[in-house]
């Protein structure tokens, strides 16, 4: 489904990502963890061609390009491969909840109105927001506004799932509606990478866990593995630091 090949990235001389290689299976939740600037959201943010890579090659599903030589055609199919579910909601405040999931159903997929609010409700209703569906953003919890970020990114029906710090800009008492919706998605089998300090979901959604930091892949096993049996001193260091349970 995922296929990496060898990306950097720099910024001046400060190399982000050092030539990262990864393979993810159709299905697959993958979570990134590792401490703050060890490159997680940049290689998260190539698969999506938010940031362009200076060297290396990105296969998703029969979408391949390379950072050497890209076209528009082929960042425009890359794209259409996956969604990402931004930390910050990125939503239309002028627009209500329906029209922020609709957005793309219209003017990018061409549909017609009644079609799309069609669409729009039922993915509202998966996300537990479909008697919110004419209110705006500002009238929303941040856990509620994650929701309908979801399910905007899912309304585009994506093959691949992209998830920056879902969780790291909402209270405490939000976290947990956001987790059951995601782990509700994971359950019906979207591939999904993770990017993510929270640690209750890469431990007990996840199929693999990867531990990344100065710009490469550290350790890549199952939860199981990461969590009680790590293998990198590094990755020790951080899971102690972590302050887990368990």
């Amino acid at each position: 489904m995922i296929q990496i090949e060898n990306l950097k990235k720099a910024y001046g001389t400060n190399q982000v990502l050092r030539g990262v290689s990864l393979q993810i299976k159709k299905g697959e939740i993958v979570t990134v963890i590792g401490p703050s600037g060890a490159g997680k959201t940049t290689l998260l943010r190539m698969l999506n061609w938010l940031e362009l890579p200076d060297e290396g090659t990105i296969r998703i599903a029969d979408a391949a390009i390379d950072a050497k030589n890209p076209t528009k055609k082929e960042i425009y199919h890359l794209r259409a491969q996956s969604s990402m579910v931004f930390q910050h909601y990125n939503l239309f405040h002028n627009k209500t909840v329906l029209e922020n999931v609709t957005e793309s159903l219209i003017y990018v997929k061409k549909l017609a109105k009644k079609e799309a609010d069609e669409i729009g409700m039922e993915l509202l209703r998966k996300v537990g927001l479909q008697e919110k569906h004419d209110q705006y953003p500002s009238r929303l919890s941040g856990g509620q506004q994650q929701r309908v970020g979801i399910a905007r990114a899912l309304a585009v029906d994506p093959k691949v799932m992209l998830f920056d710090e879902p969780t790291s800009a909402l209270d405490p008492e939000w976290v947990g509606e956001v987790l059951a919706v995601m782990n509700q998605i994971a359950a019906e089998g979207m591939t999904m990478v993770v990017v993510s300090h929270e640690m209750r979901f890469a431990r007990s959604v996840s199929n693999r866990v990867l531990f990344f930091d100065e710009g490469v892949i550290q350790e890549d096993g199952t939860p199981e593995q990461i969590f009680r049996n790590p293998q990198n001193e590094r990755t020790k260091q951080f899971l102690s630091q972590a302050c887990l349970d368990g």
